[in-house]
């Protein structure tokens, strides 16, 4: 785990005003934030936007049939203000590049699971008068060593709820290292219950990611490569709950 300017139990924030940042590390949570996860847009695009009224979900779905791991596509505000100034030659220092993710996996009884940082990356311009500007970035929410732990505690059409604290960092154009506030995602973790049948005619391009959040046409999935999902999507199609 990278080392920075706070402590996951007892949470110690560096008191830096936005005039204040000078180079090294800066944790200023009302000013970088993750707002939430984004919904896409429907396939094949499964784009995203980085605007405040965009759609974000409440809450995710993982099915272990199809994948061991989830990713979210995280909407990401800055509120560091504009410091550039054409006329007097000043770049602008307020912009936020990302460099990463630190994510906390945790039961929803609040016992840790697991912790790990990924990489991540999206660029963050500055904030405009009291608006806030948005990003977006893809991130690891469930590692696959986690995703598999917890498929093994899913079978027999068991489910269980997993609490994500995810918090990005960056740095400014300005030199400064900086961390956002952490976003508490819910993850429902099950076994085929994504599965469905539906009447209309089958699409492959259905799903923007297997097994995450959208339901699998059982018609597609059932010559899955994968024996356990391809036996779960034909029993659906027989009419038989996997």
């Amino acid at each position: 785990m990278r080392h920075i300017g706070y402590q996951f139990a007892g949470l110690t924030t560096l008191a830096l005003g936005v005039a204040a940042l000078t180079p090294g590390c800066a944790d200023n949570e009302s000013q970088f934030f993750v707002q939430g996860v984004l919904v896409p847009d429907a396939p094949p695009s499964c784009s995203v936007t980085a605007d405040q009224g965009a759609a974000l979900r409440l809450g995710g779905v993982m099915d272990t049939l199809f994948t061991n791991t989830y990713v979210g596509a995280l909407l990401i505000g800055n509120q560091l203000t504009q410091r550039g100034n054409r006329d007097e030659l000043k770049t602008e220092t307020s912009r936020i590049a990302i460099r990463g993710a630190e994510v906390k996996i945790l039961t929803a009884q609040d016992q840790l699971i697991s912790e790990f940082s990924v990489p991540a990356t999206g660029f963050v311009d500055q904030s405009v008068g009291t608006n806030a500007a948005y990003g977006t970035a893809s991130v690891t929410l469930i590692d696959p060593a986690t995703g598999n732990t917890l498929a093994g505690q899913v079978t027999g059409g068991r489910t269980l709820t997993v609490v994500v604290e995810v918090r990005v960092y960056g740095d400014t154009l300005g030199g400064s290292e900086i961390t956002s506030a952490a976003l508490t995602y819910p993850i429902t973790v099950c076994s085929g219950c994504l599965i469905s049948c539906p009447a209309d005619p089958p699409n492959s391009t259905a799903v923007c990611q297997l097994g995450i959040d959208e339901n699998v046409d059982c018609r597609e999935c059932a010559g899955s490569s994968n024996p356990a999902a391809a036996a779960a999507c034909t029993a659906a199609l027989n009419g038989v709950t996997p």
